[in-house]
């Protein structure tokens, strides 16, 4: 059996040597594959519980850092820190002076901490910003993507003039194709976990949610649709559509205010007409042609508050021979036809809801 374990220390210690996988250096730290160290440095300032490096040869920049050591009452001490996967923490406290310390209750996977500067820093590509004014708790130089919900007390867009170029007014053309669009429901598609993770039971999961289909949108504001880098997946920029809804919107306010200015002249000139009408006074004209042989015409004007008007034709010895019922209101006429009577002079009268108008002859030729 030792024999067994001596042989089992020896190969290891060879096969350690050989593939450089493992390798304890001058200050205890154990490195993996000249990649990862896992240890202490007797300097404080780069105190480490895990660093990985891109040279092991240079101690000032990291891919990873986490450090414990705290700054208070004017020492570096070490305390006990929460439950974290990863904590980045950053104290510019000076000389002499003391900083709170403070444990919280709660788990967290990376967590950065800093009163100044920004507590956690994100970047695709190799450079750091050139400047960066402002703290924050979280900044990242490039895009970010989420597969769960987003939740902020306020969402803003960097709007700023001087950040644009080529401002042009959007034409009614480019504002009109909002008509085309189709705002659908929808529940999301929880199988897709490569771009949702939520529980089953999730309100997200729960809910019908509102909105547009990407692909229909992309054939009236392509620049609005935005293709995944590697999965091909299709985004929307909804806050864009504001300007859209905002252009229809005026378009439609100045339709709106043309109808009005238009409905208003109709109405007045309507009011104008019934007017007119309204200020007819009941009047009989004179048949045309007079004499005649085959028929005649006789015209009249009858308020439209008339209730009942009536034309009667007489002889001359005053005998009523004929009587018409007139319906029409306003500018009237009834025409008189020769065989409805002899030849000889009449006298016809218009008479107006019980109230003689006019009377005035005629002559019948054969």
């Amino acid at each position: 059996m030792k024999k067994f374990l001596f042989s089992f220390i020896i190969l290891t210690f060879v096969t350690i040597n050989t593939n450089a996988q493992l390798k304890v250096d001058s200050i205890g730290r154990i490195r993996l594959n000249n990649k990862v160290a896992v240890g202490a440095s007797t300097n404080f300032s780069v105190n480490a519980g895990l660093q990985t490096y891109n040279s092991l040869t240079n101690g000032t920049y990291y891919g990873l850092y986490s450090k414990v050591d705290l700054y208070n009452n004017g020492i570096w001490q070490r305390s006990v820190a929460p439950v974290y996967g990863l904590i980045l923490s950053y104290s510019s406290s000076p000389a002499g002076k003391s900083s709170s310390i403070t444990n919280y209750v709660f788990s967290a996977a990376v967590a950065g901490v800093a009163q100044k500067g920004v507590g956690v820093y994100g970047a695709t590509g190799t450079a750091l910003p050139l400047t960066l004014s402002g703290d924050y708790a979280g900044y990242f130089n490039g895009s970010v993507k989420a597969t769960g919900t987003m939740t902020a007390s306020s969402f803003v867009t960097s709007s700023d003039r001087r950040l644009k170029t080529d401002i042009a007014d959007l034409s009614h053309r480019t504002s009109e194709l909002i008509y085309n669009l189709r705002p659908v429901s929808y529940k999301l598609n929880v199988n897709d976990t490569l771009h949702f993770r939520y529980d089953a039971d999730a309100q997200e999961v729960q809910n019908t949610h509102f909105g547009l289909i990407a692909q229909e949108l992309q054939e009236l504001y392509p620049n609005l649709v935005y293709e995944n880098e590697g999965d091909g997946y299709l985004s929307i920029n909804y806050t864009e559509l504001i300007p859209l809804l905002i252009s229809t919107i005026q378009e439609q306010n100045d339709r709106i205010t043309a109808l009005e200015s238009q409905l208003s002249q109709d109405n007045s000139s309507s009011q104008k007409q019934v007017a007119a009408k309204n200020s007819v006074v009941a009047k009989l004209y004179q048949n045309n042609p007079n004499p005649f042989n085959q028929s005649t015409a006789i015209n009249y004007d009858l308020p439209l508050e008339t209730n009942q008007a009536n034309l009667y034709i007489y002889d001359m010895n005053g005998t009523q021979i004929a009587a018409y019922s007139l319906t029409e209101l306003g500018c009237g006429s009834i025409t008189i036809s020769a065989g409805e009577l002899n030849a000889g002079m009449y006298l016809y009268s218009l008479i107006a809801d019980g109230q003689l108008v006019d009377t005035k002859q005629m002559i019948l030729t054969k």
